[in-house]
């Protein structure tokens, strides 16, 4: 269990994310993938696949800055990411040989997210499953590396928000400052990103992007992005589930701290 954190009646959260990077298994194919999530049972229906991510190069995880834009490397082919949904559609379980990955997602606006022990618990019996697929299918040792925890948060465009990205600094002044030039007029849209260390080995990146929730370009939001990462000792499986409390702690904290007193309340702040 993680200390006591503060909570929001109606925060701004859209996703979540729990997930592992682990060491490529040379034997796993498509197939034994499309297999573990089809054995799932009629919980759970396939999604479309996409392109997998590949794995994270040293840098992420380290205090160095600089270097290439990319952000991930890839080994030959970059292969795919499989991809299953739950009966409620908000929850994603994704998976490629390297990656396991469980979202939830607002499909209905206002919906409350599960809480964090509970989202923990919920990767915990899918990792353990995956494991013993890959035990009995004598498909090498798995070796997680890193663990990650992410959130994203919509702050929508409306009165007493925001009405234009002028106004970020008044609802993010720990990260922003005013932004008004004389010789210039004001500024039209945002992108940025922070990284702090969590610990001696542990980051907590932070993104801003101004974007449209819709494809037609409507409803502007600050798209806001809270991303920790770690390593995972292999022989050590409890540092998993430590980094994941550590990487939601220096989140839901954070988060608060950049935050103006008044958007805290707005999002229904209790300690």
């Amino acid at each position: 269990m993680t200390r006591r954190l503060p909570k929001y009646d109606s925060p701004p959260v859209n996703e979540t994310l729990l997930g592992l990077q682990f060491d490529p298994l040379p034997k796993l194919l498509v197939a034994h993938m499309a297999r573990f999530l089809a054995d799932l049972g009629d919980g759970w229906e396939l999604a479309p696949e996409v392109v997998a991510v590949g794995q994270l190069p040293p840098l992420e995880l380290g205090e160095q800055w600089g270097g290439s834009a990319l952000r991930l490397q890839f080994a030959g082919s970059p292969g795919l990411r499989l991809r299953a949904t739950d009966r409620a559609n908000d929850r994603l379980l994704q998976l490629e040989n390297g990656w396991f990955v469980l979202n939830w997602r607002e499909i209905r606006p206002g919906s409350k997210y599960p809480d964090y022990e509970r989202r923990k618990e919920e990767f915990t019996t899918l990792f353990r499953a995956w494991m013993e697929f890959v035990r009995s299918h004598e498909l090498g040792e798995l070796r997680p590396s890193v663990w990650e925890v992410s959130y994203v948060n919509f702050i929508d465009r409306e009165p007493g928000v925001w009405t234009s990205v002028a106004d970020w600094h008044a609802v993010l002044p720990g990260l922003l400052g005013p932004m008004q030039f004389d010789s210039v007029g004001a500024v039209q849209t945002l992108e940025g990103r922070w990284r702090f260390a969590i610990g001696p080995d542990a980051s907590l990146q932070i993104d801003l992007q101004h974007r449209a929730r819709t494809a037609a370009g409507e409803d502007e939001t600050m798209l806001e992005r809270l991303v920790a990462r770690g390593p995972i000792d292999p022989a050590r499986p409890e540092t998993l589930t430590r980094g994941f409390d550590q990487g939601h702690e220096a989140i839901v904290l954070t988060f608060g701290e950049i935050a103006s007193e008044a958007a805290r309340k707005r999002w229904g702040y209790r300690s």
